[in-house]
């Protein structure tokens, strides 16, 4: 069985879950502003670092390629103006 999606409180929706190749991350922004996701292995190794973006407010779409990550669970660190505001599970798996 997979962790199941992730649907946070504050719009981001993370998925397939598990990955194989890639996990895509829906996001909503209220207002305009820089954002960026970083993502972590199970111990705590950075696997992806995202560059920070401005962006304006919407809806936007993020795809992250995990061919190269081994089977395992991973976390993401979301962050806005440069402060973590919400933390991700998700496992790859092929």
């Amino acid at each position: 069985t997979g962790v199941g999606s992730v649907n946070a409180n504050n719009g981001i929706n993370l998925y397939p879950n598990p990955a194989a190749n890639s996990v895509n991350i829906d996001y909503t922004l209220a207002h305009p502003g820089t954002i960026s996701f970083d993502i972590f292995n199970i111990l705590g190794e950075a696997m992806h670092t995202g560059e920070q973006q401005k962006l304006n407010a919407g809806d936007y779409r993020t795809q992250v390629n995990t061919t190269a990550y081994p089977n395992g669970l991973y976390f993401v660190a979301v962050k806005s103006e440069g402060k973590v505001v919400s933390t991700l599970k998700f496992a790859v798996a092929r």
